[in-house]
């Protein structure tokens, strides 16, 4: 898509706004729902009549602010560097709650938007014009969602990094400039940092690398307990589910007991219903 007309933006902010409080995460609004219109607004406001490098982090906490519910204690999980992979792995928000799945993030999740000096309204329908800089609109909206996401963090958290780049973990990422600094004890009470590396592949970091050691050193230092698993079996079977891997994927049921125990007796149903229908 290279065009994004203000009316189309639109559409799509209140259609996200009204399904997330109405079919994806309805209990946070029972008692009152947020008003899809005047959000909309709030978010135009961040960045209309802005040059695409010229919007500034302050001008989205309006709209930030108004957004913001509760988030369940002990499910919400950081990543870096593993989007496509986090998204599937938090089942909007069944399993965990990533930042795309809270109502900020739902909104605005993989859309492209900047302002104009020049359009009636502000908005730059030509979404080539909507470069990645320092101040654009994309960084401006990300940076103090990050934030917020972070500060009102409860409970134990995950990290999932990518350890099929090296470094996983890099220092310009939004979860290490942006999450990281202001994640807090108590609230934040222990973290599981999770090394997931692509199928078939030789993985590129471990626990003991640097940048996961810093990590770990990190949040020690804020008297956050952390520990480090790399590949878990979880993991790895919506990996095997989502992309076949055969030579991969072959041990899948034998690394986890319980899991082998259920296989050998579905097998064992299997043969002895076989036994009573020849018998």
């Amino acid at each position: 898509m290279t065009e994004m007309p203000t009316e189309s933006l639109k559409h799509v902010i209140i259609g996200r706004c009204v399904q997330y409080q109405t079919l994806v995460n309805p209990a946070p609004f029972c008692t009152k729902m947020k008003n899809c219109t005047h959000l909309w607004e709030l978010f135009l406001s961040g960045f209309a009549y802005r040059s695409p490098c010229n919007t500034s982090n302050e001008s989205f906490q309006p709209f930030i602010d108004a957004a913001y519910h509760d988030t369940p204690r002990d499910k919400l999980i950081f990543w870096s560097g593993v989007y496509d992979f986090v998204t599937r792995y938090s089942n909007g928000g069944r399993k965990r709650t990533s930042i795309s799945d809270t109502l900020t993030g739902y909104m605005v999740d993989g859309l492209t938007f900047c302002g104009s000096t020049t359009s009636v309204d502000g908005n730059e329908a030509n979404l080539t014009a909507c470069i990645r800089c320092p101040q654009s609109a994309y960084s401006a909206f990300w940076s103090p969602a990050s934030i917020s996401y972070a500060l009102y963090t409860k409970g134990s958290i995950e990290i999932m990094l990518n350890a099929s780049r090296s470094p996983s973990l890099r220092s310009d990422s939004y979860f290490t400039t942006k999450e990281l600094p202001n994640l807090n004890p108590p609230n934040v009470t222990g973290a599981r940092v999770i090394l997931v590396h692509y199928l078939g592949q030789q993985p590129k970091e471990n626990c003991s690398s640097p940048s996961v050691k810093n990590l770990t050193m990190l949040l020690t230092s804020k008297n956050i307990p952390s520990e480090c698993v790399a590949q878990p079996s979880d993991v790895r079977m919506l990996q095997c589910a989502d992309f076949s891997n055969p030579a991969a994927c072959r041990d899948i049921f034998d690394t986890s007991g319980s899991t082998k125990q259920i296989v050998t007796t579905n097998i064992v149903v299997v043969v002895v219903s076989v036994i009573v229908w020849f018998v």
